[in-house]
């Protein structure tokens, strides 16, 4: 349900409808399912039919997140969410995106506001026409195994002439069982990345691969994980980008995911050391383990340090744990703290005890920054950190 009150003026911004906040700075906004974006009028139009215009201002229901926060929420729509990033912006930083469920414009010939809808609202998905709202849809995506093919109609897209936001089908279409599937699209210079989690499950683990490209319009499609039933997600991006998502029942093993860690403490902020706050995150452990605490040491060039414990968060208010997986939030003063202990490089030593195994490791900030990620940098740990099939 909305966590807090939104508010502001909405405004575009190199492509991306922003919401321009009262306590100042622009925020990336992500609409209630349904909602439309209609390019030559410059407006919003939300299922309930209530339209906001560029420069107009709203009030009603939402939350604020991190990037990092809310691509975990919403996991099909983060890249959209990356991309609408400032360059150089951290994904990790507070309050750079916000949920947003308009009730009412706060303008003098406001109508009367219609209820403010909330997460349990069953909004439907976009409709399978030529144009939404008229915004014209891509083309469909072709699926096919042996047995069935599926002519998917994008749920979330920007294309041509502007972007619709929605949810998946319920029921989700299904492409039956097979090894592999063979995926169509009928325009050239495109590419697909596939998320598969756990059908039926929420809380899944999610794993991501990329689609072999076979011809200008054509990809093969193989299964990752074991062998299951799954939720399967496209996301193709090439002049636009669009979401399908159908359920594959896989009949054999891909590979399996390996676990992953990333830190991010300090940051260039136009060339003076800064903090844009912590976080830590660590995916596709075998299991969730029961306790997991982190410790963090940052050393400073000149031999000071700050040593503080990390803060535990959920992964949303929709599953509170992910599987396998585990995130960090905070403190942010300890963050700020560590940006005044003195000149780069930075050592960062972190300790993570996960049912009561202690693992270590240590990253150099800046030179171990992830490329396209930064400032997190990667952590290798020691012992390794459990796996599947391990």
């Amino acid at each position: 349900m909305p966590q807090a009150m939104v508010s502001g003026e909405v405004v575009l911004d190199s492509g991306c409808v922003r919401l321009r906040s009262e306590f100042g700075g622009t925020l990336i906004v992500v609409w209630p399912a349904g909602t439309v974006w209609e390019a030559d009028r410059r407006e919003v139009v939300l299922a309930d039919g209530l339209r906001i215009p560029v420069g107009a201002s709203f009030e009603g229901g939402g939350g604020y997140y991190s990037a990092a926060t809310a691509g975990e929420i919403m996991p099909t729509l983060r890249d959209r969410v990356i991309a609408c990033l400032p360059d150089g912006a951290d994904e990790a930083t507070a309050d750079q995106v916000v949920l947003a469920w308009p009730s009412r414009l706060v303008e003098p010939d406001a109508t009367e506001p219609p209820p403010v809808p909330t997460l349990e609202t069953s909004l439907p998905p976009i409709p399978s026409t030529d144009s939404v709202g008229g915004i014209t849809r891509p083309p469909s995506v072709s699926v096919a195994s042996n047995a069935t093919t599926l002519d998917l109609e994008a749920w979330t897209f920007c294309f041509a002439n502007g972007c619709a936001d929605g949810f998946p089908p319920d029921p989700l279409p299904s492409v039956g069982a097979d090894d592999e599937l063979e995926v169509r699209f009928p325009l050239e210079g495109w590419g697909f990345q596939a998320d598969f989690q756990r059908a039926g499950d929420p809380c899944a683990r999610h794993q991501y691969v990329d689609l072999e490209q076979t011809g200008p319009t054509s990809f093969v499609l193989r299964p990752a994980g074991p062998a299951g039933t799954y939720a399967v997600t496209l996301f193709g991006r090439g002049d636009g980008d669009l979401f399908v998502t159908f359920e594959w029942k896989t009949t054999s093993d891909g590979p399996l995911p390996k676990p992953e860690a990333q830190l991010a403490v300090l940051a260039d902020n136009d060339g003076r050391i800064d903090s844009y706050g912590v976080e830590l995150s660590i995916t596709n452990l075998a299991r969730s383990p029961t306790s997991a605490t982190a410790s963090i040491t940052v050393t400073a060039a000149n031999g000071n340090s700050l040593s503080f414990d990390a803060i535990r968060r959920s992964s949303g208010p929709e599953c509170p744990a992910v599987e396998g997986s585990l995130y960090w939030d905070g403190p942010d003063d300890q963050g700020l703290a560590a940006a005044a202990l003195g000149p780069a490089p930075f050592t960062y030593d972190v300790l993570v005890t996960l049912d009561g195994i202690e693992h270590s490791a240590a990253a150099e900030w800046p030179s171990d920054q992830i490329p396209g990620n930064e400032p997190s940098v990667a952590l290798d740990f020691t012992p390794a950190l459990p796996a599947l099939g391990e």
